[in-house]
């Protein structure tokens, strides 16, 4: 057997393994899963895996849309942020790990003909779409969940503490930041915060850890008196929607028309696994990378 041919055998083995770690699977849930798992690929002590996934229920749909509720947890959130999220029309909760039968059936239905891909946030920021997604996310890493279309022009009106504001943006879309914060149990704490991107692209000045840093990117507004942090156990997953009726902030982030019919999004945000466990390897609880916050 000649050298070259045991070079490209070995270089093929090699491609083959990555592609396997890095492939792709479907929003999940512990039902869905074999019995027989292959072994969990070694991952960065502060790794979380995250999987973001997206329901469209038309907005007539009003049994499909409380029946989510019926099953989720929003006693997590402090009275005073949950009265503030529903002036701006946003709605947020805990599931544990069971989706409801109509809205396991509807991301089903979305993602048949769709591309279902694997995006590694290991390094800078990574921007996922409104489509099934997993992350590899480190502590602290920020990542940019896009929840609505780009708007030419988006008249936005919210509510800050009784006070009615507006504004007039160009080329707007709304999204979650979000950043992982893993506990020593192998709980995490999901940092959300509620933005809007809009205007041209260009270049900026950003504060990094003791510097400022250039970026290309472009302006956004964030709504820091919405931000919210909840914690998950494995298998566990938050559900973001608009309120009923849709209003506000809610309504820009997810309702729209689909095919001509308007439609209200569920966005699932639900942890899969971390490698962070004091009880077992007290000396894995590394440091987050950056400081809660932007």
């Amino acid at each position: 057997m000649s050298p070259e041919f045991v070079s490209r055998r070995h270089f093929l083995a090699s491609a083959l393994a990555a592609a396997s770690l890095a492939g792709c699977a479907p929003f999940k849930t512990p039902d869905d899963l074999p019995s027989q798992l292959l072994p969990k690929p070694r991952l960065p002590p502060d790794s979380v895996i995250l999987e973001i996934g997206y329901a469209q229920p038309l907005l007539s749909d009003q049994a499909t849309y409380d029946e989510v509720w019926q099953q989720a947890d929003e006693q997590s959130l402090a009275l005073e942020l949950r009265q503030e999220l529903e002036r701006n029309g946003l709605r947020f909760g805990i599931l544990g790990k069971q989706i409801p039968a109509k809205i396991r059936a509807i991301m089903d239905n979305q993602q048949r003909d769709l591309d279902r891909r694997s995006e590694d946030l290991g390094m800078g920021e990574v921007e996922v779409d409104r489509q099934t997604r997993r992350l590899q996310c480190r502590a602290a890493r920020r990542a940019k969940i896009l929840c609505s279309k780009r708007f030419e022009q988006l008249s936005l009106l919210t509510r800050d503490s009784g006070v009615v504001r507006g504004r007039q943006l160009h080329q707007a879309q709304c999204l979650f930041g979000l950043k992982p914060y893993p506990q020593g149990d192998g709980r995490v704490q999901i940092d959300l915060l509620p933005e809007v991107e809009h205007g041209d692209v260009r270049q900026q000045w950003v504060a990094g850890e003791a510097m400022l840093m250039q970026r290309v990117g472009r302006e956004k507004m964030t709504f820091e008196a919405l931000r919210l942090s909840l914690s998950l156990a494995p298998g566990q997953m938050i559900v973001a929607s608009a309120t009923s009726p849709p209003k506000g902030l809610g309504e820009h982030f997810f309702v729209e028309a689909v095919a001509g019919t308007p439609s209200r999004s569920l966005l699932f945000i639900r942890l899969a696994h971390t490698q962070q466990d004091d009880l077992f390897a007290p000396e894995l609880s590394a440091l987050p990378l950056a400081t809660p916050g932007d």
